[in-house]
């Protein structure tokens, strides 16, 4: 949906006259008179554009801070794309969550700058505990982000988000390295759970 332009509307106009030996050459008055409506009706058609930009948090700039605010999110640094990324990441944690892999996948990837298909969610068996002398480890899962892939990621708000979803007696980690178990505590001790 584009502007439509002021001598669009000047000529929609002049088509609601009735009949009748009226000028409507460019050079009448009858002409600029409507073609001056038709300038502020192309204004209205612009803000009309804004407004549904505006109202869907993916293309906002001008409420950006709005939209910020009503969502909790008081960090305003870094680029409008940014901004938009953590508010939609936001957006998605809070509603229509059910924590499935595809639903990690949908809330991680705007903040992660991925396609949902590419945000790894890594979830440990009980196989893979056992293996790992803990069983205890079944309890936790990973948010895998390949460092090969384009993008800015921001891990530090993903990882606030993860922590702020409520999981089923699990916890979540963002992680962009497969070399994350070595310090662990509870980890594997170097094994490598993507087999790279």
């Amino acid at each position: 949906m584009g502007v439509i332009q002021p001598h669009e509307f000047a000529r929609m106009l002049m088509r609601l006259w009735p009949p009748g030996k009226f000028r409507t050459d460019p050079e009448s008055n009858n002409y600029k008179l409507m073609l001056a409506i038709g300038d502020e009706l192309s204004e209205v058609s612009q803000r009309e554009i804004d407004l549904l930009e505006e109202s869907d948090p993916r293309t906002t700039s001008e409420l950006l801070p709005e939209w910020e605010e009503q969502y909790g999110l008081t960090d305003a640094s870094g680029t409008d794309e940014e901004r938009r990324a953590r508010l939609q990441t936001r957006i998605l944690s809070r509603y229509g969550f059910s924590a499935r892999p595809v639903d990690y996948q949908r809330v991680m990837a705007p903040i992660l700058d991925l396609d949902p298909a590419d945000v790894e969610v890594i979830e440990i068996t009980g196989v893979e505990a056992a293996a790992a002398g803990n069983a205890r480890l079944i309890y936790q899962f990973y948010i895998y982000r390949n460092t090969a892939l384009p993008g800015t990621p921001d891990l530090e708000f993903a990882q606030s988000e993860l922590d702020e979803i409520a999981h089923s007696h699990t916890r979540g980690t963002v992680i962009e390295s497969v070399n994350f178990f070595t310090d662990d505590p509870e980890s594997l001790t170097d094994r490598d759970i993507l087999s790279a």
